[in-house]
C-alpha cells in the first residue's frame, strides 16, 4: 500500500512526500494519492490529494527540493485566480525552472466546469489562460496540457475551440 513521490541522484531515494506526510496548510490530513510528478533537475512538482471525503478533503499542488518537505503552490482552499471560488481539482502539472504551470479546475458563476492553465511564474498564482477566453478571435473550449508542456518560460498545449478547429498554442509568461 506504499504510494508516494521520490527522488533519486546518485544516492539513496529521497522522499518528497509519501502517504504518511502531512500535506501544507492542511489540519492534519496526509496524502492519499498522488499526479505524475515533473521534475526540473532540482525541483520536484505535483498533484497529490488526501482522502477527498465530505468532512474536507483536500486536494492541490506542490513542488519540494528533495529531500525538503513539499509546499503547497495551489490547492481546494485557493481562490480560483481572475475566476470565481476555489479550485476543485487539479491535472497535469510542470515545472522548469521552479516555476511551476498546472492545470486547475473550477466553476463559473452559472455552476460549469472551467479547465484552465495556471502558475506560480513571481511568486504570484496567475491565470494563463482557460476555457471560455478568446484566443486567436476563438473561444476556448478545450485545452489539453502535459507534463513537458512547459520550458524556457513557455507553455505549450493543445487548443480545441467552439467553431470546430484546434491548434497547438504556446504563450510566453511575463519574466519574472
Amino acid at each position: 500500500g506504499q504510494q508516494g513521490i521520490y527522488a533519486f541522484s546518485f544516492g539513496p531515494p529521497a522522499t518528497v512526500a509519501d502517504r504518511a506526510t502531512t500535506i501544507p496548510g492542511s489540519i492534519g490530513q496526509s496524502f492519499a494519492s498522488f499526479g505524475p510528478p515533473a521534475f526540473d533537475g532540482t525541483f520536484v512538482a505535483f498533484a497529490g490529494a488526501s482522502p477527498l471525503t465530505v468532512d474536507g478533503g483536500v486536494a492541490g499542488v506542490y513542488k519540494s527540493i528533495p529531500p525538503g518537505p513539499p509546499i503547497r503552490v495551489a490547492d481546494s482552499n485557493t481562490p480560483v485566480p481572475a475566476g470565481f471560488g476555489n479550485f476543485l481539482g487539479f491535472g497535469a502539472v510542470a515545472v522548469d525552472p521552479g516555476v511551476v504551470v498546472f492545470e486547475g479546475y473550477s466553476k463559473d458563476p452559472n455552476g460549469n466546469f472551467v479547465l484552465g492553465l495556471y502558475t506560480d511564474s513571481g511568486g504570484v498564482l496567475t491565470k494563463i489562460v482557460v476555457t471560455g477566453d478568446a484566443l486567436q478571435g476563438r473561444t476556448l473550449s478545450e485545452l489539453h496540457f502535459g507534463p513537458n508542456g512547459f520550458s524556457n518560460g513557455e507553455v505549450a498545449f493543445a487548443a480545441s475551440f467552439s467553431d470546430g478547429s484546434q491548434s497547438i498554442t504556446a504563450a510566453a509568461l511575463p519574466a519574472a
